[in-house]
């Protein structure tokens, strides 16, 4: 399991970001669910999942759900990894990420993990999707980020 903690700047907002790297392995389920228990205080998750494979794909409607019961507030996407393998390794169609897209309503990025510009750029883009949402969101006082 990899783990990086990072300090970022978007647009003269300072955020902190957390990635957790436990590539869905069942073996890291206990820190997936001490994840879940501080999920209050998170504002957004990015579930990322491999083009060439079918089970990443298969198993983000499970981690919506959970991540949904434990924070329905947060703000959820979904990031495509292994851009770059050739088209007889992709598992997974555009036509299938489209239309789970739509039926969770969830926006779906390009990533590459590997590449830390294309990591930053989008941590960049989701947080400025979890500012425009707290910008037209009422404040909520019982709910304080301590981060």
């Amino acid at each position: 399991m990899d783990f990086k903690a990072k300090r970022m700047c978007v647009d003269g907002e300072y955020f902190r970001a957390q990635i957790w790297d436990t590539a869905g392995k069942e073996r890291f389920r206990t820190v997936i669910q001490n994840i879940y228990n501080y999920s209050k205080t998170i504002k957004g998750y990015i579930i990322l999942f491999a083009l060439n494979d079918r089970k990443s794909f298969d198993a983000i409607p499970t981690f919506v759900t959970e991540i949904k019961k434990r924070n329905p507030n947060g703000l959820i996407f979904i990031a495509k990894n292994k851009c770059d393998v050739s088209s007889t390794e992709i598992a997974v169609t555009e036509d299938e990420i489209q239309s789970l897209s739509e039926s969770l309503g969830i926006k779906v990025f390009n990533g590459d993990a590997k590449k830390e510009e294309v990591v930053n750029a989008l941590m960049e883009s989701c947080y400025r999707e979890i500012l425009k949402k707290e910008k037209t969101e009422p404040k909520d006082s019982s709910q304080v980020d301590y981060q």
